[in-house]
């Protein structure tokens, strides 16, 4: 038996990655943001070093979970031109963008 899934499309596989990778760069982002405000606390007289860089960790964070909506969450396409309207959701929004194109 293959340790690797058969039938995977290639939108699957990407998937995959995409879920991996997301998941290392969250868990590195927070190891970072957690040693560096450590550090930064521990040497920094003044409160605004530290908030700034707490900021920009939050930040990166963020856009780890917005990825990780993206890849996982839910998929709806709508578009809507004059009073004609097209509505798709999951993997039919895919096939749509996919004949659009």
């Amino acid at each position: 038996m293959s340790p690797l899934p058969t039938g995977w499309t290639a939108r699957d596989w990407r998937s995959l990655w995409a879920v991996l990778l997301l998941g290392g760069g969250g868990v590195a982002v927070t190891i970072l943001a957690w040693r560096a405000l450590d550090k930064v606390a521990e040497k920094s007289t003044s409160p605004w070093p530290v908030a700034y860089f707490a900021y920009g960790c939050l930040i990166l964070i963020g856009v780890v979970l917005v990825g990780f909506s993206a890849v996982l969450g839910r998929r709806t396409f709508k578009f809507r031109v004059g009073d004609n309207e097209l509505e798709a959701t999951g993997e039919d929004a895919e096939r749509v963008l996919d004949r659009v194109e």
